[in-house]
């Protein structure tokens, strides 16, 4: 496992809380649910996004590169404009390479402590829909028939 020493251990409790905030202020009441489960999937997702931004920019330098290959400037004693422009994408993709690859990172360490956490064990006991008492109401019918039919005998 990699050094956590120069993490900082705020950013990580704030990518649990980020994505606890979504699921407080929902239009859908998620409180019966799996909590950690939802924020481990929300996290996964964020991740998956991270790791295909990094292709992308990874896919945005060697296309740089390629036109770095051919650009050239006609005025011999002229400054390489398109070259700097260059440069500059360059530098920029690779700023969000590290940017995400430090994201990536930091939700990889925050699913890691989310395990530690779980809000299944003091679930709400959900509340019976109309089949369910339906039913409950069937096999208690059921139940007396078969009481009286026995008394009978």
């Amino acid at each position: 496992m990699e050094c956590l020493a120069g993490r900082d251990p705020q950013s990580l409790t704030e990518v649990i809380a980020l994505k606890l905030g979504r699921f407080i202020h929902a239009e859908q009441d998620v409180t019966p649910m799996d909590i950690t489960s939802l924020i481990e999937e929300a996290i996964q997702k964020d991740i998956l996004q991270h790791r295909a931004h990094i292709s992308h920019q990874r896919r945005a330098i060697e296309r740089v590169t390629k036109l770095q290959g051919r650009v050239k400037c006609r005025s011999s004693d002229a400054e390489n404009r398109l070259d700097r422009v260059l440069n500059w994408h360059e530098h920029s993709a690779k700023y969000f390479i590290k940017k995400d690859k430090a994201a990536v990172r930091t939700m990889e360490r925050a699913l890691e402590i989310l395990q530690d956490y779980s809000f299944a064990d003091d679930m709400p006991v959900p509340l019976p829909d109309d089949l369910s008492v339906a039913l409950h109401d069937v096999l208690e019918c059921l139940k007396q028939a078969g009481q009286s039919h026995l008394g009978r005998c």
